[in-house]
């Protein structure tokens, strides 16, 4: 599907990225409207996670171009859960606080209009009570609350998230994606790896499918169905996944 250049808020284009001699991306192209909740699915060893490091740089392509659209180009980042070091000794708040360094940097005080937006993310995310407390003494839900908290402090324009919804138990993923999606309603754009297929058509406008190449790219509607899910899973896998 085709997305006017005024409405697009991502632009890739063909986009290859290895590990050695192994491509993780293959020539990966689309573009993502704006205001849009994108589900960003494949079976695992797909690059779902490569190609949200690949777009904020942390894991450089060898060829192909990322280009953020929005004006302000600010964005926001929810790192696989497995990806932090949850021993280290900093609280909840800590972490929250963590969003706004991009704007004051490391060693300026935080003013109060910074933590009235620290304490509005640590409602929102039901977090307040657990302010003080380390975050590697909380649950996997709570800690994805706080990492989602954290980037809900930054107010950027598009939000990559890699598996926020692992670990949690449902009450936890039905308050997140309320959260989510009350942030697509503000005109941000939302790009989340994602794993439950029988829950995609109720989470996503949008849907981006991978397994090293792009199998598609577009609404839910038009993306979402069995002969797109085979050629991303295979017979075996697109069974497995619905089971």
């Amino acid at each position: 599907m085709a997305v006017e250049e005024e409405q697009i808020a991502l632009l890739v284009e063909q986009l290859h990225v290895a590990y050695g001699h192994v491509l993780a991306l293959k020539d990966v192209s689309f573009a993502i409207p704006k205001g849009k909740m994108v589900g960003i699915l494949g079976p695992n060893g797909a690059g779902k996670s490569t190609l949200i490091r690949s777009l904020l740089g942390l894991t450089p392509a060898f060829l192909g171009k990322v280009n953020f659209m929005e004006k302000s180009k600010k964005v926001a980042y929810v790192p696989q859960r497995s990806s932090v070091d949850l021993d280290f000794p900093i609280t909840v708040q800590e972490v929250v606080s963590m969003g706004c360094y991009g704007r004051r940097g490391l060693f300026r005080r935080i003013d109060a209009q910074e933590k009235q937006k620290i304490a509005i993310a640590m409602e929102q995310t039901g977090l307040t009570s657990l302010a003080k407390r380390p975050i590697g003494e909380l649950s996997g839900g709570q800690q994805q609350k706080t990492f989602l908290a954290r980037a809900l402090v930054q107010d950027a324009d598009i939000y990559l998230l890699d598996e926020p919804f692992t670990g949690v138990d449902m009450t936890t993923e039905n308050a997140m994606v309320q959260i989510l999606q009350g942030l697509c309603k503000l005109g941000k754009t939302l790009c989340i790896v994602h794993h439950d297929l029988h829950r995609v058509q109720q989470y996503f406008d949008y849907i981006l499918l991978l397994n090293v190449s792009l199998i598609a790219c577009g609404p839910t509607q038009e993306v979402f169905h069995r002969e797109n899910l085979r050629k991303a899973y295979g017979e075996s896998g697109f069974f497995t996944e619905f089971s």
